[in-house]
């Protein structure tokens, strides 16, 4: 399908995503009018596991070879370190803003957005009626041969007053995120690799949650660590013997499977 005139905006929060920056980037810059970049650790997650401000692992260079390759001007990059992902969202989305976009969408650095899921994004972007849409999230766990099923907030009609007003939550100055009209694409799946990336970072992931909501009585982070396999507790874990074509050729593009 055909690009809308309506501008889209992808906000892209990173730290230390080298394993997947590469296929994340190119799954949503040919899609896209601007890729929103915020580059920078939470200061949440720099008390909770003594991380660095600024990406260590090369994920830098790789968004500056994405600046230097982009002709149409499409990359805005900031490098920030704000108290949660929250403000990550806000910052990047603010540069959107300034551009005049009409919706905006996550695209985190460990996720996919394949080319038949934009034809269907395309389509309800010219719908009247709901200002979010819900994804249905193939999320990787240890591998990308397993995986459960998921389902996140993902893309958003600008209005007056847009703001997030938690990871992936957002609400407009008429209108809280209980109020907001919602609907869900889930015909076709993204691809979500956060738990993909090894025992250490799951532990630096899992202690950051704790430490955000490990003061609530009601919290309790369902995932855990058995050996170096990440068990979850909540989520059927499914099994595929081969992978969809157009992933199976961006993994080995990029040299994540043989």
């Amino acid at each position: 399908m055909k690009k809308p005139s309506l501008k889209i905006g992808s906000i892209i929060t990173t730290f230390n995503d080298i394993e997947y920056i590469r296929l994340s980037l190119r799954s949503v810059y040919p899609f896209v009018d601007y890729l929103s970049i915020c580059e920078g650790s939470y200061l949440e997650n720099q008390r909770a596991n003594d991380v660095p401000p600024r990406s260590d692992d090369g994920t830098i260079d790789i968004i500056k070879e994405g600046i230097k390759k982009d002709k149409e001007k499409k990359i805005i990059f900031q490098q920030y370190n704000g108290e949660s992902d929250r403000e990550h969202r806000n910052k990047s989305l603010e540069a959107l803003l300034e551009k005049g976009v009409d919706f905006v969408i996550i695209n985190d650095t460990d996720e996919l957005i394949p080319p038949n899921l934009w034809d269907l994004i395309y389509h309800y972007i010219t719908l009247p009626g709901k200002d979010c849409y819900y994804f249905k999230s193939q999320t990787f766990v240890n591998s990308p041969f397993e995986y459960c099923w998921q389902s996140f907030p993902r893309l958003f009609r600008v209005k007056p007053g847009m703001q997030f007003v938690g990871d992936n939550y957002i609400s407009y100055t008429s209108e809280s995120w209980n109020e907001i009209r919602k609907g869900k694409i889930d015909l076709i799946p993204y691809y979500h690799f956060a738990f993909c990336k090894g025992s250490e970072r799951f532990t630096q992931k899992k202690l950051w949650w704790e430490s955000r909501f490990g003061k609530e009585a009601n919290f309790h982070y369902d995932w855990n660590l058995e050996g170096d396999n990440i068990i979850p507790e909540n989520h059927k874990i499914f099994k595929w013997d081969r992978l969809p074509k157009w992933l199976e050729q961006e993994l080995r593009k990029d040299g994540k499977i043989k």
